[in-house]
C-alpha cells in the first residue's frame, strides 16, 4: 500500500518530533494490523503481541490474498464520552478492509488479564469474520481464522509469540 505525498509528509512531522514508526509491514505482500481506538485509560497492551503473533502466522503460511491488507480497530470507548459504533470499510485505493468492532467499556476496564486476551481474540475473530467474501474469499478466511485461532491457543497457554 503505497503512501500519498499528505501521508507521507504526516510521518514525516511525526519522525521529526520524535515518534517511532512501526515500519515492520513496509513491503510485506499482507499487511495485518490492529489498532484500537480507545479513550484515555484504556490498557490495550494485549493487541500488541495478539498482533505480532497473526504477523508472524501470516508469514510462516506466506498467506496472500485478493486484499492488501486488514486494519481491525477494536474500539473499547467510554460511553459518557462516545458510543462505540462498528464499522466496516473497503478502501479501494489501497485493496484494504478496515474493520471495527466495539467491546463494551464497562467488560473491558473490570475484566483480568486473562478475560482481556479473550475479548480481544473474540473480537479479532469476529472482525475478519465481518470482511465481505467478495473482498476476502473464503479460502483466504478459513486460513487466516486458522492463524489467528493458532496464536490465540498459543497465547492461552502463556506461550510467547
Amino acid at each position: 500500500m503505497g503512501l500519498t505525498k499528505r501521508e507521507s509528509d504526516m510521518l514525516a512531522r511525526a519522525v521529526s518530533r520524535g515518534y517511532v514508526l512501526d515500519r515492520s509491514q513496509d513491503g510485506v505482500p499482507f499487511s495485518f494490523s490492529i489498532s484500537p481506538t480507545v479513550t484515555m485509560g484504556v490498557d490495550t497492551s494485549v493487541f500488541n503481541d495478539l498482533t505480532k503473533g497473526v504477523r508472524g502466522g501470516i508469514e510462516r503460511a506466506d498467506f496472500r490474498s485478493n486484499l492488501n491488507g486488514i486494519i481491525i480497530f477494536p474500539r473499547i470507548l467510554n460511553p459518557e464520552i462516545k458510543e462505540a459504533k462498528s464499522l466496516s470499510v473497503f478502501k479501494r485505493s489501497d485493496a484494504a478492509y478496515y474493520v471495527g468492532r466495539p467491546i463494551r467499556y464497562e467488560q473491558w476496564q473490570s475484566a483480568n488479564a486473562r478475560e482481556r486476551l479473550a475479548l480481544a481474540n473474540e473480537n479479532v475473530l469476529d472482525s475478519v469474520s465481518a470482511i465481505p467474501v467478495r473482498h476476502l474469499p473464503e479460502s483466504d478466511r478459513k486460513l487466516l481464522l486458522s492463524i489467528v485461532r493458532g496464536v490465540i491457543t498459543a497465547s492461552g497457554s502463556g506461550l510467547e509469540f
